[in-house]
Formats: C-alpha cells, sequence, structure tokens
C-alpha cells in the first residue's frame, strides 16, 4: 500500500507538476527583455525589479490555492512546491548565466571596438560618456539582481525557506547575479 501511494504522488508530482513547471518557465523568457530594455537606450539605472518577475511563480501559487480546498495532504503540495520552485531556479539560473556570458561578451566586443577607434584617431576625446556613468551592461546586472532578489521574495510568499541549505538551487542562482559584497541573501523591502 505504501508503494502505491508513493507511485501515485509521484505521478501526480510529474503531471501537475509538470505542468506547472511549463508555465513558469515559459515565463523566463522575459529574462532576455532585460538586455533590450537597457543596451544603448540611455535609460537610468534600475531601481525595481522587471513587472514579469511576480507572473514567474503565481502559476504555482495558483496550484498551491487550488489545493488549500481539498484533502489532499499538505506533504505532498509541500513536495510539489519544492519540486517546481527548485526546477523553475535551475532553469532561471540557466537562464541568467546565459544573459550574463552576452552581456559580457558583447561589453568586450564594444571595449575592443573603442579601443580601436581611439588608436585610429589618436585621441580619447569623443568616446562617450564619463567613466563613473554605469554602463549599459552595469544596469543589466543590477536589473537581473533586483529580479532575483524579487524572485526569493515570490518563494518566501509561497512558504517556501530560501537559505541557502534547504534551496541551493536559489542560493546558487542568488550567487550568479549578485554584485561582489551581496553574497549573502537578503530579501528585506
Amino acid at each position: 500500500m505504501g508503494k502505491e501511494i508513493h507511485g501515485l504522488s509521484s505521478m501526480i508530482k510529474d503531471i501537475l507538476g509538470g505542468d506547472v513547471l511549463k508555465q513558469s518557465v515559459d515565463l523566463l523568457k522575459h529574462v532576455r527583455g532585460i538586455t533590450a530594455t537597457y543596451r544603448m537606450t540611455n535609460r537610468p539605472m534600475p531601481s525595481r525589479p522587471s513587472h514579469y518577475v511576480s507572473s514567474i511563480l503565481r502559476p504555482l501559487s495558483e496550484l498551491k490555492q487550488s489545493f488549500s480546498k481539498t484533502n489532499v495532504s499538505q506533504e505532498l503540495v509541500k513536495e510539489l512546491l519544492d519540486y517546481v520552485a527548485k526546477e523553475v531556479s535551475v532553469k532561471y539560473d540557466e537562464t541568467a548565466e546565459d544573459l550574463l556570458r552576452t552581456v559580457h561578451q558583447t561589453e568586450s566586443s564594444l571595449k575592443r571596438l573603442k579601443e580601436r577607434q581611439v588608436q585610429a584617431t589618436g585621441s580619447s576625446q569623443g568616446t562617450g560618456a564619463a567613466a563613473s556613468d554605469a554602463s549599459d551592461a552595469d544596469k543589466i546586472r543590477l536589473q537581473l539582481f533586483l529580479d532575483v532578489q524579487e524572485y526569493g521574495k515570490q518563494l518566501a510568499k509561497l512558504g517556501m525557506d530560501v537559505s541557502k541549505e534547504s534551496t541551493p538551487e536559489y542560493h546558487k542562482l542568488w550567487q550568479t547575479v549578485s554584485p561582489d559584497g551581496q553574497k549573502e541573501i537578503k530579501l528585506e523591502g
């Protein structure tokens, strides 16, 4: 009987969790839009998370709400939430790493191009903004960090523990996007 129940809960997790996971992961496509928002647009430094972030875990939140009206065991609900949240965090991390890699490559290419232009003209005048101004890449990195911070708040609202021990997948995502000096997870605000 125990194996049958475990098999059933595994099947529920695979079916429902898989559907909710797909919905949530599909929303991660908006992460790529961060680049277009800041690349060559002269926008100010970001100060709040992107609008899409609150939607990433909405399918999971809706599933949790619908389960609250049933007799499904809390253990199964928690298992389902953990499964989906961890998988979404892994996909988010992969997407963020890819975006940051692309941003770094673009930044390096632009820097080399500027250096060649300076060498060709023999002067550094007219090369753009002051050195203290934030680059497009800095803005993209900060936006990604603000978004992941908000995503962590959304996980916590679902009752998830976002500590390193409980959710190493989220911790890795935080490490991927956090600026130097902010490696500890802080979700205030």
